[in-house]
């Protein structure tokens, strides 16, 4: 799924894709979360703020499969 999420901008190219394919729902939510969560996630890696990582697993495991 991260290989096909690259290959996308936006959460409706996901929802685009999954139409199509008829992808898991698990797929589909992870390549969204994916395409949400890219540029902050790379921001987060090329500084080095771990504290964002960790908020982002705090928040995850307080609302599992919950949007923004």
């Amino acid at each position: 799924m991260t290989m096909v999420a690259s290959l996308c901008e936006t959460a409706e190219d996901i929802a685009l894709f999954h139409k199509k394919t008829k992808l898991s729902n698990n797929e589909r939510t992870l390549g969204e979360f994916i395409v949400t969560h890219r540029k902050e996630a790379e921001r987060a890696s090329s500084t080095s703020d771990l504290d964002w990582w960790k908020d982002m697993i705090v928040e995850l495991e307080v609302n599992p499969g919950h949007g923004e």
